[in-house]
Order: C-alpha cells, then structure tokens, then sequence
C-alpha cells in the first residue's frame, strides 16, 4: 500500500501519521503540502518516492526509520523549513537533489554514515567516495549546499 495525498493545496494538513501498514510514499504523494509541519513515517515504508516532500516548506525536521532503504529523487526538494534529518541505518540510496533547496537544513544526521558513494549518474560510474558523514553540520551542507554539488548526485551506500 502506498501513501498519495498530492498537491495539498486542497487540503489542510497540518500533522500526517504514515501507519507501519504502509510500505511506501508514493511518488509526488504529498506534493505542494507547505501547512504539513509534521510527519511520522511508520516502520513498514521501506522507500520515499520521487517529489514525495516537494515543496513542503512548512516541515521542519523528519525522521527517516531504518526501514526506508531509498530516499527517492527530489523527495524533499524546497523543504526550506526543514532544520534537521536523521537518516535511518537502512537507508542504501539517495536520489539525485533529494533534499535540493533546503536552505534551512542545519543538520543531517546519518546513523549509518559510513560507505556513501556520490555519482551523477544513476547507475554509479565514476562514483566517488564520501567522508564527514558523522557530523551533522558537514552532512547537511553535503546535502544541501548548492557549492558542492554533491546535492545533484545520486547517493548509494555500501556496507
């Protein structure tokens, strides 16, 4: 079962409660949903869509349970509310600007921060190695700063 809201401008989200029942977010399923300030992700989703989160401004932290292994491309791009992440230890891949325009994130925090790999390509060639995952400050600027690009690339972890 999949969760889809899609453009909320018609709704008036303010808190959404994801039930462990749910196994993943579908693609765009809460796009444009700038009131949702709140959102509890159950244990059964294992992956977050693509455009999931877009442009959900009013968000301002979210916790990624270790049951997500794939954080979808642009899942929470124009979140510039979000302040803070934490990653889940399952999670293996990180799509491409996945949290692109989230001039707000101060701190991402990996409970899995090691064996990350940044490529602009889907597939991995010419990946390269990534470090510094373990301090929340230097992950959120990886994911987010727009300087070093490397929140253009697809992320894949290893390990």
């Amino acid at each position: 079962m999949a969760a889809v809201f899609g453009n909320c401008p018609f709704f008036s989200f303010i808190s959404v409660n994801i039930p462990d029942s749910v196994t993943s977010i579908g693609a765009s399923a809460f796009w444009g949903c700038d009131g949702l300030t709140s959102v509890t992700i159950g244990r059964g989703v294992t992956s977050i869509g693509e455009n999931a989160f877009l442009n959900c401004s009013g968000l301002t932290s979210i916790n990624i349970p270790d049951s997500v292994t794939e954080i979808g491309e642009n899942a929470f791009w124009g979140c510039d509310g979000l302040t803070s992440v934490t990653i889940g230890r399952g999670v293996t891949s990180i799509g491409d600007y996945a949290f692109y325009d989230c001039d707000g994130l101060k701190e991402v925090h990996f409970k899995n921060p090691n064996g990350w790999k940044v490529s602009h390509y889907e597939n991995m060639s010419n990946a390269k190695d990534i470090s510094g995952l373990n301090n929340p400050e230097a992950a959120a600027k990886y994911l987010t700063d727009h300087r070093n690009y490397y929140c253009e690339y697809y992320w894949k972890r290893e390990g």
